[in-house]
């Protein structure tokens, strides 16, 4: 008899514990892909594997020092642009910097090669106060950012606003900018109000790299008509997330799943894929459906991609479809890959909350037989009516299929921080995720 709760702990300890933190990039999310298909190679199903080139930012060099009137190490990380689409290439290096604190009333030419100290928020337009501050040549710009209480909790504060990548190309590379914390920013704007003088070293260079990261899928039989979906990497932005619930949950979930519905008649009929670079506006969930490549070419490509990829919303849609129907488009859809798929189901966030949400639209059959699962479901099932989902959106864009996103609580839970971790997993909710998937795919086939 499969012993469920076991198996889920067991694959959340391995992915979570032992190998770590998963950026689309990197050894981890290498090791995260031999443990994923070593445990679908116990299964009477085929392997696919679909290489994924993506850019990324490469760390080659980033630190910061204060050297008088004390001697202290800031700990950093380079700012990294809009990311994956424009990272960040950076180069520069100082010694004996005056740093200087911003304020909007100071003659801004005072700026001109100082080290300048600027608190940011994560959800302001940051690019603009970038470009806006750059104009007056500062050395290095040092960017606090105010949501990160220390290092630990840093982030390396990509934009994701639509309105900031306008300007990220414009960006001068020879200028640095570098992220600390709040608690690395504050210190430092005490040395300031304490001392007539601060100097600074730094050093910071960055590049922009390609790294390729793989899409899994397990096909169960030759012909497959059910799509379930998961993705396994981690928040990119968060060096030291675990991404125990996101999406560590789901993954666990999915592995036990085709175990469980081996003696189904469903069985066959599954197609699972485990998708390598979601965090990252969940590119290889676009990159399942169309041929990505010809995308990573020039910037209006990476812009026209980064509009499709990111979490469209319905005021999107109208930039979004006539991109789709256009004829160099439509040539890059693979149409063979998914013909024959009638149902799509995205598994996200598993493990934590108590009630799961089902994403879907008004009129797919998810949403038509909703009251009958969720009768017998113990855990509440509540139905989020919406027109897309995430990456299974790009499903209903290309034909008429039943989509849909099943998850567990969102609000109050800490994505993309280093309390992701997997003392915070319901292995229970993990075990009950598992039947409620069993539940909706018969109904609705």
């Amino acid at each position: 008899m499969i012993n469920l709760k076991e198996n889920l702990r067991k694959h959340v300890n391995i992915l979570c514990n032992e190998i770590g933190p998963r950026p689309y990039w990197g050894t981890n999310i290498k090791k995260a892909s031999e443990y994923i298909k070593s445990v679908l190679s116990s299964y009477p199903c085929e392997i696919i594997e679909e290489e994924i080139s993506l850019p990324y930012m490469k760390t080659h060099e980033c630190s910061l020092k204060v050297t008088f009137p004390v001697k202290e190490d800031i700990p950093c990380l380079p700012w990294a642009g809009f990311f994956p689409y424009f990272p960040a290439s950076q180069e520069g290096k100082g010694e004996k910097i005056d740093l200087i604190a911003f304020a909007s009333r100071k003659d801004p030419s005072i700026y001109a090669g100082k080290a300048l100290l600027l608190n940011i928020k994560p959800d302001s337009a940051v690019g603009w106060d970038i470009l806006g501050i750059e104009k007056y040549s500062p050395s290095v710009i040092i960017l606090a950012d105010t949501m990160a209480e220390d290092f630990n909790h840093l982030k390396y504060g990509s934009s994701s606003l639509l309105i900031d990548i306008l300007v990220m190309p414009l960006f001068k590379n020879y200028i640095p900018k570098i992220l600390i914390s709040r608690k690395e920013g504050d210190y430092l704007k005490t040395l300031l109000a304490k001392e007539e003088r601060v100097f600074i070293d730094y050093s910071c260079f960055t590049s922009e790299e390609i790294t390729k990261t793989i899409n899994i899928e397990a096909r169960l039989s030759e012909k497959t008509d059910i799509l379930l979906w998961s993705h396994y990497d981690t928040a990119w932005e968060c060096p030291l997330c675990p991404g125990a619930n996101d999406n560590t949950s789901s993954v666990s979930v999915a592995l036990e799943l085709i175990s469980f519905l081996q003696q189904s008649e469903l069985f066959k009929r599954l197609r699972v894929c485990f998708a390598g670079a979601e965090e990252c506006s969940s590119f290889s969930g676009l990159a399942y459906f169309i041929d990505t490549e010809d995308f990573m070419k020039d910037s209006l490509s990476r812009m026209a991609i980064m509009l499709m990829a990111m979490r469209v919303h319905q005021r999107i849609i109208p930039v979004v479809k006539p991109l789709i129907n256009s004829k160099y488009f439509q040539k890059l859809i693979k149409y063979k890959r998914i013909k024959d798929v009638k149902a799509c189901l995205e598994l996200e966030c598993l493990g934590w909350g108590k009630a799961f949400y089902l994403l879907t639209p008004q009129k797919s059959l998810f949403a038509k037989y909703y009251r009958e699962i969720r009768a017998k479901t113990p855990r509440p099932l509540i139905l989020v009516p919406q027109s897309l989902g995430l990456e299974t959106h790009w499903l209903n864009l290309y034909r008429d299929a039943s989509s849909g996103v099943l998850s567990g609580e969102q609000q109050g839970y800490p994505f993309h921080t280093i309390q992701d971790v997997s003392s915070e997993i319901d292995l229970n909710m993990m075990e009950e995720a598992i039947f409620l998937i069993k539940e909706l795919l018969v109904k609705i086939l």
